[in-house]
């Protein structure tokens, strides 16, 4: 499709009457190049509080997860300066009981003191090879957001990638925001 310059319509298997994804390349007007911008509007956030900072027990926690049959997307775990770490991760909607129940049972012999979830939120993607090589498009993306009252809740990124979770109530309207900045 890129060699003839055809644009791609990718339609979900899981939801036959979704809108899918369109996926082009095409110059935005702040001269990045974008390929896409996608929306996952049923994500959930998975929050575990006060982590021992020790060695393996990211490697414990994800291996419940993991052998429970749960694919985990984004994970956050800041710098730990006291002992302790709080640490975020996003699963598909439909598995949040699953990983509720699978690290319940095991909270105490793991060391974390609380789970705390969100289940009404969406991942909203900015995608392009360009990212990597340009400087400001995370802070455009954050711009956007800001002007149209978008808390963000969780922050990924990689070389091709700009992930952001927000309430799934704004999700609609962050795409669109984002689209006209840079897609023509």
């Amino acid at each position: 499709c890129k060699k003839h310059g055809v644009a791609l319509h990718i339609l979900s298997y899981y939801e036959p009457n979704s809108l899918g994804t369109l996926i082009k390349e095409v110059m935005g007007v702040t001269g990045l190049t974008v390929k896409g911008i996608i929306k996952e509007p049923d994500v959930a956030i998975v929050s575990l509080r006060n982590i021992p900072d020790v060695t393996g027990i990211c490697y414990k926690i994800f291996k419940e997860v993991s052998d429970a049959g749960v694919i985990v997307d984004i994970i956050n775990l800041p710098a730990s300066f006291d002992g302790t770490a709080d640490m975020s991760f996003t699963v598909k909607k439909e598995d949040l009981s699953t990983v509720k129940k699978v690290l319940s049972r095991r909270m105490d012999e793991l060391g974390f003191s609380e789970i705390i979830t969100i289940d009404e939120v969406a991942k909203i993607s900015v995608i392009g090879a360009a990212l990597r090589l340009t400087k400001g498009v995370a802070t455009k993306v954050f711009e956007v957001l800001r002007q149209n009252d978008i808390n963000l809740m969780l922050i990924n990124t990689s070389e091709i990638k700009i992930a952001v979770v927000i309430d799934k109530k704004h999700a609609n309207v962050a795409v669109e925001k984002i689209h006209e900045v840079f897609i023509e």
